[in-house]
C-alpha cells in the first residue's frame, strides 16, 4: 500500500506487505531500465507493459462486479398467452 511522506513523495510498503503493482510501477520509473555489472545484468519491465498490466488487472476486476455483465431475460407480463 503506497502513502505520501510530508513532503509530498510516494511511499512505498514497508517491507512485510505485499507491494500492490502502482508500488512496482512507481519504484521501477525511479531505477534503471537496464543495469550491467561482473556478475551479469539485469533489465526490468518497460513501464509501459506494467501500465497496460495494470490496466488489464483493473478491467478484470471491473467485469467481476455484478453490474459489469449483461444478462438477457425475457418478460412475460402476466393474464398473456
Amino acid at each position: 500500500m503506497s502513502s505520501e511522506t510530508p513532503s509530498g513523495d510516494p511511499q512505498i510498503a514497508p517491507s512485510g506487505e505485499q507491494p500492490t503493482l502502482a508500488d512496482v510501477i512507481l519504484e521501477n520509473a525511479k531505477g534503471p531500465k537496464k543495469v550491467a555489472g561482473d556478475s551479469g545484468s539485469v533489465e526490468q519491465h518497460s513501464i509501459k507493459d506494467l501500465i497496460d498490466a495494470d490496466k488489464h488487472l483493473n478491467a478484470k476486476k471491473a467485469g467481476r462486479k455484478g453490474f459489469g455483465a449483461l444478462h438477457f431475460a425475457q418478460i412475460v407480463p402476466d393474464g398473456t398467452v
